[in-house]
């Protein structure tokens, strides 16, 4: 039996029950009576219980209801439910602790409980334990009965993912109300400079790149890429800047002075050429032809930014060879990623250190499932579960 302190994310829990991830057979409230799982119910989405429409029987006694769920029994009362009539109609409370005292719903009635973590599968310990005993991954060391393989299928199922998502961040910044044509390039320049704020400033260049095509349309000194070095500070002093920690090869001023001269030699190119065979040589013509270096970080943002703005612009304009061809591009590129970003994953194998050496989706992989511990929507969790 498990006795130490769940600590993942309540989701993490609900995934448990949502699947039924423990041992089913012997169930017992803590109070000591039987209980059978008939149906798990729905997962609710908005306030109110976890889960709707649950079938259970307790003793002799079938019940349908809501399921809620916590880790500690007692954040029943931190939350309120006591109070709210909208939780009257739960049925068993699910918590991950031994000692969990009694439940009262608004009624003044009793609520039973199941203590979740007597039943939870081995897997599932060995894992939680693995991650309070380490800093690094939790599925990082110790966990043997995960394979090499499932971590090289959660990349690439990632890295396709990643695409998606920036994809979609593509077409945040796309406005309907402009010409398509005018609306993809506008879009192409917002997302520039959003990649030019990575880390510390992505909503402020943002602004910054609206300002500027703004300006643009009023055909200021912008639209020859003369702005002087007073209206770049204009645009600067307009805008409240996280400074903390920038380096200064990262500073505002930079970025905006470079998102400005590559902006404006990007919405010079005709739509057509944007079509043509030619579109992939456009991005690296406009790094160097305003002044730039093809850095690491304009070689990153080629895959970022770029790959998926003529992805969108083949969906847009019906040119699905430009769209395969996106997505073919990033399916191969390998991103100069720094080797500390990935230092988490060192001890995952050759074999995958290698592939995902140049993978983008690893960088993914880490803020979008590992940081966050989503490791139920994981492909190397669910691999350990089925082996």
């Amino acid at each position: 039996m498990h006795r130490g302190k769940f600590s993942y994310p309540e989701n993490f829990l609900q995934w448990l029950w949502r699947e039924q991830l423990f041992s089913t057979e012997t169930l017992r409230t803590v109070d000591g009576r039987s209980l059978k799982i008939f149906g798990p119910g729905v997962q609710n989405s908005t306030d109110g219980p976890d889960f709707l429409n649950a079938s259970i029987q307790i003793g002799s006694l079938r019940m349908y209801g809501s399921i809620e769920l916590h880790n500690r029994a007692n954040h029943w009362y931190a939350h309120q439910h006591q109070k709210d009539a909208n939780y009257n109609n739960v049925i068993l409370h699910v918590v991950m602790e031994p000692n969990s005292g009694t439940t009262v719903n608004q009624k003044g009635d009793s609520v039973p409980t199941l203590n979740l973590s007597s039943y939870i599968l081995p897997e599932f310990h060995s894992l939680f334990e693995e991650y309070n005993g380490i800093k690094t991954l939790p599925c990082a060391e110790g966990v043997s009965f995960i394979s090499e393989q499932a971590f090289l299928d959660q990349i690439e199922k990632v890295h396709q993912e990643y695409f998606q998502k920036k994809v979609d961040d593509f077409f945040s910044f796309y406005n309907p109300e402009l010409v398509p044509s005018e609306a993809w390039k506008e879009a192409l320049v917002i997302s520039l400079f959003d990649g030019l704020g990575i880390t510390h400033n992505r909503q402020q260049m943002q602004q910054a790149g609206m300002y500027f095509l703004e300006h643009r349309k009023k055909k200021t000194g912008a639209i020859k890429g003369t702005w002087k070095l007073a209206e770049i500070e204009k645009l600067e002093n307009a805008i409240t800047w996280n400074l903390k920690g920038v380096r200064k090869n990262n500073h505002p001023k930079k970025r905006i002075s470079e998102g400005i001269a590559i902006s404006n030699l990007l919405l010079e190119n005709s739509l057509e050429k944007y079509l043509s065979e030619q579109s992939t040589s456009i991005w690296q013509h406009a790094i160097v032809e305003s002044g730039n270096s093809y850095s690491a970080r304009y070689r990153i943002l080629f895959a970022t930014v770029y790959l998926p703005a003529l992805f969108t612009l083949g969906s847009l304009f019906g040119a699905k060879h430009l769209s395969v061809a996106a997505l073919q591009q990033w399916d191969t590129f390998s991103a100069p990623v720094p080797k500390s970003l990935l230092k988490e994953f060192t001890s995952l194998g050759k074999k995958t250190n290698q592939f995902i050496a140049g993978k983008l989706g690893a960088v993914h992989q880490l803020k979008a499932y590992c940081k966050p511990l989503r490791c139920h929507q994981c492909e190397v969790l669910k691999k350990a579960i089925l082996s």
